[in-house]
Order: C-alpha cells, then structure tokens, then sequence
C-alpha cells in the first residue's frame, strides 16, 4: 500500500487483485426531508472476471438503489495526499462531488460543495480512525474517516426535479481491503438537537494473526472534541445486546463510558452490493433513516458530556449474530 499517511487518499492501485476501494459520502438536506448517500468505488477480481468501477446511490427516502457501472479504466486517481477521485464524468473530493450520471433509469447532474469540513486529527501513530493498526500491510478491510462533519452547499437535478442541499449536513468515509467483514454493526449520524455533534460507530469480527476478533470503533464529535474509543486503545465494549426493535452497545475506556440506542424498527432498508476478495457478489442492507440515542459520561468528573437522539442516521448491518 501507498500513502499510509493520507489514508483518506487512494491507497491502491488498478494492478491490484482481490481488492477494493469505496468512499461513503451521505448527504441530508436542510429540512431533514431528503438524504443520499453516493459511493464511489473500485472493485478488483481478475478470476471472475468482474473487475469494474462504479457508483452507487441510495436514496433514503423512497429505498432505491442504483449501481452505475463502468469499466474499470474509467476510474482516475486525482491526489495521493487527500481524497481527490473520478470515475467517467463524475468527480468526488474531501471538498465535495460533481455529478454528471445517466444511465440505469437515473439521470443526474449537479455539484455539492462541502463547507467548514471537520477532519481527523492526524498525527504520525493515528493517521486516522485505525491508529497504528493502519500500517499494518495484510489485513481483511480497512476504515478512514475522512469528514465526520460538514455544511453543504449546491444543489443536484434528479430525474428533472431540482433537489436543494443548501444548508444540509454531510459526512465523508471510506474503506480499502479485501472483502467486508463476515459480520459487523455500522451506524452514524450528525442531526442531533445540538448543532455541533456527530458520532459514527463500527463492530466487527475481523481475522487477526490466525484467529477471529471482535474489533471496533467508536467516534464522538462534540464542540471541537473527538472521543474516541477503539480497539487499540484497549476501550472494551462492555455490553452489546440486539432485541426486536433495538441494538445497544455499552463502550468504556478510563476516562469516560458511552451508553448507544439505535433504533431499527419500521426501516426502509435496501440492498446494496458488498466486497469479497474484490467480487461485489453478495448484499448487504442499509438504511439511511435510523434514530441513535447517544448518553456520553465522564467517569472521573462523574458528570453527563452529552445526552442526545440523532435522526437520518445511516445503520448498516451484516451477520450481526456473530458479534455476541
């Protein structure tokens, strides 16, 4: 792999073989009414004979999905610093994306500019979210937060119908690797009551030196601060339970604990395609309506940070019996 220390940037190349390359930039607009999320990916399998470059969209609001597929020549590479990427007409950046898509009974064309980006806190041993855990060269999936929270500016031209993102909220990630875990939780969310709040949270059973483990990752951002609870920072998820309408984690370090809701009851999810050794040959669900409620605890101030619901929350889940 290359620029290890832009995670957020392109770290493959079109030589690879079993491997990927995705970024998730969800998209809310200003009255909470219409979100998006468009995943610009590369997906590498020379045995299958599959190997191609594509876009995918859901809408949140009705549950479509669409898959633009290209060749795989039809991706570039723009920056080896920062995420700067193009695929046939369409452009996508840490500073936004322009569409220009027609194909699969969807047209679309617009530009969406991302304003005051609130970006990880790069530092030599924590480049982003997977810490030194991000050098090493041979794992299954990789995970990089690239925006956890940002204004939008533009607009986009859906099938004819003008779609306003002037005043709405984005959030930017991307994963690397080889295939999807086996199982996993991923959540997130930045329509809190407060303005200045955003979490994103992961659970997977990922293979490790020969043996399988439960690794994870929580972030809160809140007034300028980032907690951050993960594997690597030896945070123990304490508590991870699934009933009917609910999933709950519990996750704690020294210094502070974090009680999580999400609600998965009455969700539009919609099937989207998934990695394994670069073949997008299974589905995955997502939804980009979920509700989080998020009570974050200072153990040894012993005082409540933050207690709060988020909405237009983006839960995917996978094989998620396994995490128990």
């Amino acid at each position: 792999m290359k620029n290890l220390r832009y995670p957020e940037a392109f770290q493959g190349n079109l030589k690879k073989n079993n491997y990927y390359e995705g970024w998730y930039n969800k998209i809310v607009d200003l009255k909470k009414d219409k979100s998006y999320a468009f995943i610009p990916t590369i997906a590498i399998n020379r045995e299958s004979n599959t190997s191609q470059a594509f876009i995918q969209i859901l809408n949140g609001q009705t549950g479509e999905m669409h898959y633009i597929r290209h060749k795989l020549t039809k991706f570039e590479n723009l920056s080896n610093t920062e995420f700067s990427i193009r695929i046939d007409n369409s452009f996508f950046s840490a500073q936004g994306f322009l569409l220009d898509i027609d194909q699969n009974a969807i047209k679309i064309k617009g530009n969406i500019k991302y304003i005051n980006p609130i970006l990880w806190p790069r530092s030599f041993l924590q480049p982003n979210i997977m810490g030194i855990l991000n050098y090493i060269p041979f794992l299954e999936t990789y995970h990089g937060i690239v925006s956890m929270n940002h204004q939008l500016k533009g607009s986009l031209d859906i099938n004819g119908t003008i779609v306003d993102f002037n005043g709405g909220k984005g959030y930017v990630e991307k994963d690397w690797g080889s295939s999807f875990p086996e199982s996993y939780i991923w959540a997130q969310t930045n329509h809190f009551l407060e303005t200045e709040l955003s979490m994103v949270l992961s659970v997977a059973l990922v293979p490790l030196f020969g043996v399988k483990i439960k690794g994870f990752f929580c972030v809160i951002w809140h007034k300028g601060t980032f907690y951050t609870f993960t594997t690597y920072t030896n945070a123990k998820v304490r508590f991870l339970s699934r009933s009917g309408k609910n999933i709950r984690l519990v996750i704690e370090d020294r210094k502070y604990f974090v009680d999580i809701t999400i609600d998965k009851s009455n969700l539009k999810f919609t099937k989207l395609k998934a990695p394994k050794l670069g073949d997008m040959s299974f589905d995955i669900v997502e939804t980009l309506s979920s509700r989080i409620k998020v009570h974050l605890y200072d153990r040894k101030k012993h005082k409540v940070i933050l207690e709060d619901t988020g909405t237009n929350a983006g839960l995917d889940i996978y094989n998620i019996d396994l995490l128990k």
